[in-house]
């Protein structure tokens, strides 16, 4: 295992390609000599214990692909001087530092760049739109800084993109869409921000296990399996959609003459619950015909209590007040039971008559 400091002499080394010390306790300060290794393709010192700041002569490593600072003590900020220079850069670790400042909008310069990882510091600002330059960038990583505002939309075109994480950052606004499209992705964590608004259901949000929004307390929508509420257009659709059942069930229309007052379609409804459903109901919904009722092979009275299941929760949906409306999760269940109080009863008959 290597021990002390890094010489200043290394920068004699001018035409070294590979420098790897990583996992070792090299100890102080990145010398700025380094610069001077103009030639130099891959630079590996992570896991020691490196202090002070990344010096800005390494944006002479013109030729650099790798370069990994991770798991150091380093401080200070990522030098743009360094980072606009590294044009060849592919892979690019900063993880677990002391870092502060700002991502520099110069990183957009790293064009062949494939992985970017500066998670685990301090840095803050705006994630730079400059990185919708590097096209080729397949895993960017943020997580558990200071970022702040929006997700660019510059960022959809990152066509290529595989894994993305921002967590434990401070970003808002809404989830971009686009971020579904990305026809590689295949993890995605956006958790512990403030976004807020309607979760995407397209692409990498389709599955539950690909992508984290946990602890962002705003949002809404999204698939079941999130448990979210629903967003206020989806609220809004469903409560529109009450006079829609409310017509059909009953044959009256929310401007039928009757309806003058306090007397609304809702209310004309509302009164007749529980027990008078088959009085407000539509002509057509009258089964007396006892051989039309064996045809759909239901009883009479659980028709009566299947549309009374649907209208009352209709009613909670389009309730005024929104803590008095019903919780999705309460109307899927609703719904549940009351489909399988048909199919149960259906399934019954049919049985009884194979036995016949």
């Amino acid at each position: 295992m290597l021990r002390g400091g890094i010489p200043d002499a290394i920068g004699k080394f001018s035409r070294l390609k590979y420098f790897v010390a990583s996992g070792n306790s090299i100890t102080g300060e990145i010398p700025h000599t380094l610069g001077n290794m103009t030639q130099v393709i891959k630079l590996f010192v992570d896991e020691n214990r490196l202090v002070g700041e990344i010096p800005a002569s390494l944006g002479n490593c013109g030729r650099l692909e790798v370069l990994d600072l991770s798991w150091n003590r380093l401080n200070g900020t990522i030098p743009k001087e360094a980072i606009g220079r590294w044009s060849f850069s592919r892979h690019l670790h900063f993880v677990a530092n002391r870092l502060t400042g700002t991502l520099p909008p110069e990183v957009g310069n790293c064009k062949n760049l494939i992985t970017l990882d500066v998670s685990n510091n301090t840095l803050h600002g705006k994630i730079p739109s400059s990185l919708e330059n590097c096209v080729m960038l397949e895993s960017l990583c943020l997580q558990v800084n200071s970022f702040e505002g929006a997700i660019p939309s510059s960022l959809q075109k990152l066509k290529s993109m595989q894994v993305l994480d921002f967590a434990q950052n401070i970003l808002s606004g809404q989830i971009p869409e686009f971020l579904g499209e990305f026809p590689l992705l295949t993890y995605l964590n956006l958790a512990s921000n403030n976004f807020s608004g309607k979760v995407p259901i397209k692409g990498v949000f389709g599955n539950i296990s690909e992508f984290s929004v946990d602890d962002n307390n705003e949002l809404c929508g999204g698939i079941k399996p999130l448990g979210l509420p629903d967003c206020p257009t989806e609220i809004a659709k469903k409560r529109k959609s009450f006079p829609r059942r409310a017509v059909i069930a009953t044959g009256k229309r929310p401007t039928d003459g009757m309806f003058t007052g306090d007397l609304s379609l809702r209310e004309y409804v509302k009164t007749a619950m529980p027990d008078h459903v088959a009085e407000i109901a539509e002509t057509w919904l009258n089964f007396e015909d006892e051989a039309a009722i064996n045809q759909i092979g239901q009883s009479i009275g659980n028709i009566w209590k299947c549309l009374g299941s649907v209208l009352s929760i209709g009613l909670s949906c389009s309730a005024d007040s929104p803590s008095e409306r019903m919780n999705i999760k309460d109307v899927l269940r609703e719904l549940q039971k009351a489909k399988n109080m048909l199919l149960g009863d259906q399934r019954r008959r049919g049985v009884h008559q194979r036995r016949r």
